[in-house]
């Protein structure tokens, strides 16, 4: 929440999408730092479990915004509004990453061993550990790529777009 409720400052001093970018980047700094800490690390455990969810937590409210530029976008580019097919892909694209993510836990769960109600081997424990630290950094990593690099729409092409899509729905009565 604290997070979140930074985003407008820091969407303003560096545009939508360097935010989440440097978010991101904070996000997986905090995440990954997790499979270095011992069990009774446990005040350091917390202080970046804090800092990574003040990291990670706008993520989520900033690719709505993203999403919203690429509706946009894809207005100026066609003359067509998209936004139903843009949200609902979004959504399904986040069910399918839930589903899948599901799926990798509980295989990852089966191959080491685990046993519930039971005291875990050292496997299932690195196999929790890594679950919770370098895998999602490893996929985050590559989102993160994805977005820097693929991702065209920055601030300066979406004043470009806003402002033109102003004139159009201002010239046809809109």
């Amino acid at each position: 929440l604290v997070g979140v409720l930074l985003v407008p400052w820091f969407t303003k001093k560096l545009g939508r999408k360097s935010a989440v970018i440097i978010l991101f980047i904070g996000a997986l700094v905090f995440t990954g730092s997790f499979y270095f800490f011992k069990p009774e690390q446990v005040g350091l455990i917390l202080l970046f479990q804090v800092f990574g969810s003040i990291t990670g937590g706008p993520i989520s409210a900033l690719l709505w915004v993203l999403y919203a530029d690429t509706a946009d976008y894809s207005e100026w580019k066609t003359g067509r509004r998209a936004t139903g097919l843009i949200f609902s892909a979004s959504i399904m694209s986040n069910k399918l990453g839930w589903a899948i993510g599901s799926m990798v836990a509980a295989f990852i769960l089966a191959q080491t061993g685990f046993v519930a109600n039971v005291v875990q081997n050292l496997q299932v424990l690195n196999g929790l550990k890594a679950m919770m630290s370098i895998i999602p950094v490893a996929i985050g990593a590559i989102a993160l790529i994805i977005l820097a690099f693929f991702y065209k729409l920055d601030e300066t092409l979406m004043k470009t777009v806003k402002k033109e899509l102003d004139e159009r729905r201002k010239q046809s009565g809109q």
